[in-house]
Parts: C-alpha cells; structure tokens; sequence
C-alpha cells in the first residue's frame, strides 16, 4: 500500500506549473495579468476615479481574451512545429484583433460597463477564440475521431476544473466564516471575491493547461469513450430534445390553423434548440453506427430532417421583424446563426461525408467576420437603424433630406411616429454612444454632444430625451403605442436608486426624521405616533389625529421613468418632495423606488428614504 508523501505531491503540482509556464507562457502570462487587474479593482474600487476604472475594465477584457486566443496559438504551433518567423507573424495577427476590440472600446470612455455593443462583440471574440481552440490540433476529414477525442478530453477537463474550483471555494469560504464565528476574525467580503478570483482565472486555468497531454499526437491513438457520456447523452440529452421538438412542431402546426406570423421569440427558441441538438449529435459521433446504440443511429440520421420545417418557421420569424423594423445587433445574431445552421444542415443532408469539424470551424469565421467592419453586427445595425430614425424624422417634417427643423413648440405629433423616434434614437445612444446623434450636423445637437462628453453623471440609455427636446418632442408627452418595435419594449417594470450616496440631507429646521419603507398598502406602517401608508402612487400620513392631505408622488416620478425600458439610469441624488399641510411642514427624501408603468400607467410600489417634519 502507498504512503501518502506531501514532499511527492508538492513537488508534482510544482513541476506541473513549470511545464506550463514553459510550454504555454502567453496564456499563463495573460492570466496571471487578469488575475492581478482583478484582485487591484476588487481592493481599490471605490477609490478609483473613472479613468482609472475605465482603463482596468479595458485591460481585463483584453486579457480574458488574450487567454483563449493565445491558447489555440500555442497549439497550433506546436502542433506544426512553427519556426520563429510563424509565431510572431500568428502573435502579430492575434495582437491586431486585440488591438482592433481595445480601440472600439476607446471610444466609449468611461461607459464601457453600459454598452451592450461592447459586451456582444466580447462574446462573438471569445467564442471565436474556442472555436479556434477546437480545430488547432486536428483540422483535417482524415484527423475526425482525433478532433473529437481532443475536444472530449478538453471539455472534461474544464468542467473538472469549474467542479474543483467550485468545491474549493466553497470549502474555504466555509473556513473564513468558521474563524470568523470562532476566533472574531473579521474577513472582508471582498476578501471572498478574491480568492473567487485567484481559483477561477489562476487556478482553473492551470488546471486546464496541465491536463493538456503531451506529445499532442496521444490523441490519435486514443479511442475511449466515457460511458458516463453515452449515459447522459443517450437518456437525459436525447429524450429533451425530443420533447421540445413535439413542442416546436405543436406550435407550428397551430400557426398553420390560426393562419397567424409566429411570435419573435420562437426564433431564439428555435436556435437554442438546433444548437442543443447538434451538441447531442458531436457528443453520439463515435457511437453513431454501433449495433447496441440503436437510439442514437436512429437520431443521427433523423435530427437534420427534423430541423428543415423549424429552419422555415425560424426564417419567417425573424426575417418578418426586420421587415417591419430593421437590424439591430440581436437581430442580426439570429439572423447570421439561421443562415448559418440553414447551410449547415443542408451539408449533412447532402454531404455524404459527417465532417462535424466543419461545425466549430464555420461558427469561429462567422463570429470573428461579423465582429468587424461595415456588414458586422455593429456597422450593419447602425445604417438599418439610423435610416429608419431619418425616414420617421422625415415623417414628423423634422427631416428633409440634408438638415434638420425643430418642430414648433407646443406642436401636436403623431404618438405612433414619435415613439419610434423615441425608440430608435434610445438604441442608437446605447448602442453607439451619444457622439453618433452629431451625424446629422445639427447644431443643438452638436452642443449638447460636447457638453454631454464633459459630464460624468449621464449614461447611454437615459439621455435620448435630451436630443429630442432640442427639436419640441419632449418624450414624457409621448403615448404608449402598441406600433413600437417590440425589441425595445423589454419590459415595463422601473427602479429608481440613488447611484453613490455620499451628500448630506438638508434637514435644518426640521424636527422630527423617520425612517421612510412603504409598500403598496392602504393600512401604513405605524412609526411612533405616525402612520404612513402608501396607495395609488400618494404617501398618505397620520400624524396624530391629524389625517394628512396625501401627498401624490406621479409629478416628481413620472418624468424620470420614460425612458426606463432598457433599464433606468441611476440617480445622481434623492428626489426630494416638499409639502404642507394642517400647520406641519413635510419634506420627503426618496432613496429608491420601484413600479411598473404598463400602458403609461404609473404604479408605484415601494418607497425608500426619510420624511423630515417640522
């Protein structure tokens, strides 16, 4: 029986370290930098100015990013034995990418966190990244069961890793919270988030690399197949997906009774559920043809032809909203993936050869193509979206071709128009930042975008608003119209919260100060000889005997929530609310608030600050 040798295990771990800072340095490098950026942000946050913040943020991004791409160089190197001259021409190309996302993020400043864009073009990079890493090694028909055997052992070995990761921080974590009940140790919560950090961007990542096996040509002689897999696949993965393939195909059938467009949303469901699908196929590959594995031959050869009516059904989905609305990013996604798994299937259908290393292959090329350039998600959304907002401002007469005319005040709009105005300039902010409104060389607006360049308290999706009033459309007398694009429609629900509350209250004069946290109640919170209610968007307030007048909250809140539907923006200090009534003087200081305003229909449903009396 062996012994347990700590020096034996110690020095593994340690060998095993130096082997990857040998054999894979730019990714070690890249994660030791991401591990410290985090570890520097997690400790100084709230002394950072925003400079500061802005370049960390950047710096972060771009090395989550260095760590899979310089990973799928390293292999690929190796793998073809690359001379000097090779690898710095691939660093050299890597770098550019790098280089070409870190300027697009220059342009946002100090929003970098905000922009949806921004995070979008992150994603597509990093999942072009693994897909490079997928196909470095084994990129050839002939080399297919060692593309899958690499792949297979890869992606094992990560969720091993996520696994350990998780149980380690959990048990120390535990140890913290045990000191701490035990000894007084008092342990900072930030010092959880930093050993959070050190497991799942160092250790994990370490953990990864080592279990790289060494030569790379191991996997070409390897052939096992996990039964654990085959388990999982062939009766958990499998039966799901034949269950929402009778949901899809049910869903069709009642779109051809009714006669009706199917809903936006099936579209994402429709993809979520080929993309589900086709993971089962690569994952069946290697048992696709055995005798004993009836179920999953059966569904290799079924689920392509399955996919072709759902193929139509996602086309009409999402092809009639950009009909009637245009591109956006989201759009654009979904539309680029629809082509994408229509020429997919129709290979497989076609092709007599199961190359499945076509499929990361493919899906790596789209999302590094479509990041960049004037037909990407970004270049492509901005002219769809901002010929729509010239062909509604030509509508409103505001637009004629080369310059703007405000309206005249006081003028009455089409609400239908004007929402979309409202709409579609919100998402070209967001998008793009407010520096994009000066395209149209109007001079209000060229104003307000450098005054808004010098500001620190604005953010993307709250200051579209200010760019219509330059032209008489205030937004907040704009209707609710059911005509509106219903991708910006998110949701109707808002929470208004002051963002850094660090200013002093003016409460001199006052003599009384109560703690303010209502609810949509008509019975109040009794405080003291207080009662405070709240009801129908009115504080109502007992003081005594005295039943005070209500005091209705819909003037101060109404104009701060109409832009709210991509999320409110945060509130640079309390809304303050003055009143009297009886002989008593009332001043109500709101730290946060929520609601919904279904329909414009303001309801609001709790209340948190103070209410000052004198």
């Amino acid at each position: 029986m062996s012994r347990f040798n700590l020096s034996q295990i110690l020095n593994s771990q340690i060998n095993i370290i130096k082997v990857v800072l040998r054999r894979f340095y730019l990714v070690a490098f890249s994660a030791i930098l991401l591990t410290s950026l985090l570890l520097y942000f997690s400790e100084y946050e709230n002394t950072l100015s925003d400079d500061s913040e802005s370049l960390i943020t950047r710096l972060c991004l771009i090395t989550a990013l260095a760590i899979p791409f310089f990973f799928s160089l390293h292999l690929f190197a190796e793998k073809n034995k690359f001379n000097i001259t090779k690898y710095l021409i691939a660093i050299l190309l890597i770098s550019s990418i790098l280089a070409a996302y870190w300027f697009s993020l220059a342009n946002l400043g100090d929003f970098v966190w905000y922009n949806k864009s921004a995070a979008i073009r992150f994603g597509a990079l990093f999942l072009a990244a693994h897909g490079a890493i997928s196909i470095s090694i084994f990129n050839r028909y002939s080399q297919i069961d060692s593309f899958w055997q690499f792949n297979k052992h890869l992606l094992l070995r990560m969720l091993t890793g996520v696994f350990y990761s998780g149980v380690l921080f959990l048990g120390i974590a535990a140890a913290f919270a045990a000191m701490d009940a035990l000894f007084n140790v008092n342990i900072e919560s930030t010092t959880y988030l930093q050993v959070f950090i050190i497991l799942s961007c160092l250790y994990n990542t370490f953990f990864v690399l080592g279990g790289v096996k060494a030569p790379l040509t191991a996997y070409e002689v390897s052939t096992e197949y996990p039964n654990s897999l085959k388990i999982f696949t062939q009766f958990v993965l499998i039966p799901l997906m034949l269950l929402y393939l009778v949901i899809l195909y049910a869903y069709m059938l009642k779109i051809i009774v009714l006669w009706s467009l199917p809903k936006g949303w099936v579209s994402n469901l429709v993809l979520c559920y080929s993309i589900a699908g086709i993971l089962a196929f690569l994952l069946v590959y290697p048992i696709r043809e055995e005798i004993n594995s009836k179920w999953v031959k059966t569904y290799s050869r079924v689920f392509y032809f399955a996919l072709l009516p759902l193929i139509v059904l996602l086309h009409i989905s999402i092809w009639t909203r950009v009909a009637d609305y245009g591109i956006t990013i989201e759009r654009y996604i979904i539309c680029v993936l629809s082509l994408w798994l229509t020429g997919i299937t129709a290979y497989f259908l076609i092709s007599k050869k199961d190359n499945i290393i076509l499929i990361p292959m493919s899906l790596a090329a789209i999302f590094l193509l479509s990041t960049f350039g004037p037909l990407g998600f970004e270049g492509l959304s901005k002219y769809s979206q901002f010929s729509r907002l010239k062909s509604e401002l030509q509508a409103m007469d505001i637009w004629d071709g080369n310059k703007i005319t405000p309206m005249p005040k006081g003028a009455v709009f089409n609400d239908s128009i004007a929402f979309k105005v409202n709409d579609i300039s919100s998402y070209l902010i967001e998008m793009n930042g407010y520096n994009y409104m000066n395209k149209f060389n109007y001079g209000p607006w060229n104003k307000l975008t450098d005054s808004l360049n010098n500001s620190k308290d604005l953010y993307f999706y709250s200051i579209s608003g200010l760019y219509l009033n330059k032209i008489n459309l205030d937004p907040s007398k704009i209707k609710w119209t059911p005509y509106s694009d219903p991708q910006y429609i998110q949701n109707t629900s808002f929470y208004l919260s002051v963002n850094d509350l660090n200013s002093s209250f003016a409460i001199r004069g006052y003599e009384s100060m109560y703690p303010l946290n209502i609810y949509d109640n008509p019975n109040g919170v009794k405080l003291d000889s207080l009662i405070i209610g709240l009801q129908a968007n009115k504080i109502n307030i007992k003081f005594g005997s005295n039943d005070i007048k209500p005091i209705d909250l819909a003037p101060s809140i109404q104009p701060l929530i109409y832009d709210c539907r991509n999320g409110c923006p945060p509130l640079t200090k309390p809304i303050v609310i003055d009143y009297s009534d009886k002989g008593l003087n009332f001043r109500i200081l709101i730290i946060n608030l929520s609601g919904d305003n279904k329909d414009n229909l303001l309801k609001i449903n709790s209340v948190n600050g103070y209410l000052l009396i004198k």
